[in-house]
């Protein structure tokens, strides 16, 4: 076998390969920009394919799921953003979002309450941003 070639010993490694290509906003590589719609409790109705590849799971599959559980701390802090935008119309701030089988996630998030004739939900807005805290932050 060539020394030279380097073939994961196991699912563990091919993971961190994985992980250290992932996306992270540089000046290569422009943030990501997801958006999901929830209901005023978070349960997830849409997301773009953004999304989906920034959660690491299928729309599908997160579909009906809680949208808090795809944060990776200060989920009170986030769920208290939600009930804010149902109240104010809209929030921003800063957390970290846990991709599935993927390291943490930066982000900045706004959250929009939306009424239309369907009735009222919240947009999320999810965008990159490069790694600088590590934990959730409001903006009032």
């Amino acid at each position: 076998m060539d020394p030279t070639v380097l073939v994961p010993k196991d699912r563990r490694s091919s993971r961190r390969a994985r992980d250290a290509s992932w996306p992270h906003p540089t000046p290569d590589v422009p943030a990501l920009t997801a958006i999901v719609e929830t209901t005023p409790s978070g349960i997830v109705e849409w997301m773009n394919d953004a999304a989906v590849r920034l959660l690491g799971i299928s729309a599908r599959a997160c579909r009906g799921r809680e949208l808090l559980f795809s944060f990776a701390s200060d989920r009170h802090v986030i769920a208290d953003a939600m009930n804010q935008a149902v109240i104010n119309h809209q929030v921003q701030g800063t957390a970290i979002i846990r991709p599935r089988e993927r390291r943490p996630v930066p982000v900045a998030f706004q959250i929009a309450l939306i009424t239309d004739h369907h009735g009222k939900y919240l947009q999320w807005t999810l965008t990159t941003r490069p790694a600088v805290s590590t934990g959730s932050h409001l903006a009032g």
